[in-house]
């Protein structure tokens, strides 16, 4: 999830009476040279560095907020509400992605609720408990199968191997003429073709493996369908001296 030219995400509160903004990198520190905050909260001044000094989010309340795209020093209270480096994230079944970080002001920590969204919409926050605060993000970032690329409308794992098969199969067979051709100065046609005599024979190792498999799981299914079956029921009847069976004899016949 790239940031803004800014450097920040921004997010607006929900609930009064919380902080009216938060301003966040959700991947990295925050960069003090686009954001700083000269009037922390007493419980902690805030320690940026070069790149942030570890400082991922921040909660805000006055009465000028950052405006978008444009370096920013809030003017009155904040506080941050966790740092970098990489959270603990958890996958929120098939709605998206939560990662926690912590070790933000007065012992504050915040979650950043990943929402499955076709595109990157409106995030807002709110206090979760008394010192622990969630923003919402909706976006492709939340979507299963890697940030959302499927939402995004970017290719899918089958779509990628599909494209690497095709491409594999015409550097194989291109190839492998341009080989025969070039260097065993074979004539162009059918039989320059790579391992030709290989090819010719699959569709018999084919053929043959199916019957294998066929005849095998065929047997395999009778004998679980006769495993409980007592072997002496299926036996032939005996025949007697002359040529009579027990059966005729037991009629009478």
């Amino acid at each position: 999830m790239t940031p803004p030219a800014s450097g920040y995400f921004t997010a607006s509160a929900t609930t009064p009476p919380m902080p009216a903004w938060f301003y966040f990198s959700a991947c990295s520190n925050m960069d003090a040279t686009q954001i700083s905050c000269p009037n922390p909260d007493r419980r902690r001044q805030l320690q940026f560095g070069p790149t942030g000094g570890g400082v991922m989010a921040i909660q805000y309340w006055g009465e000028t907020p950052c405006e978008a795209g444009a370096p920013c020093t809030l003017q009155d209270s904040c506080a941050t509400l966790g740092t970098f480096p990489p959270p603990t994230c958890i996958a929120n079944g098939t709605a998206g992605l939560i990662c926690s970080y912590s070790g933000g002001s007065g012992a504050r920590s915040v979650d950043l609720d990943f929402v499955c969204a076709q595109s990157l919409g409106s995030m807002t926050g709110y206090q979760k408990g008394d010192t622990s605060y969630v923003i919402n993000i909706p976006g492709p970032a939340g979507c299963p199968g890697g940030g959302g690329a499927a939402a995004a409308g970017g290719l899918s794992w089958g779509s990628l191997f599909l494209i690497l098969l095709s491409v594999a199969i015409v550097v194989y067979v291109g190839g492998g003429l341009a080989y025969n051709i070039k260097v065993k100065e074979m004539e162009p046609g059918v039989d320059a073709i790579m391992h030709l005599e290989y090819w010719k024979q699959l569709p018999g190792l084919v053929k043959d493996g199916c019957d294998f498999s066929y005849k095998h799981t065929k047997a395999a299914y009778v004998a679980f369908q006769n495993r409980n079956r007592d072997p002496a029921l299926s036996a032939p009847i005996a025949k007697a001296e002359g040529g009579d069976d027990e059966m005729s004899r037991a009629l009478g016949s």
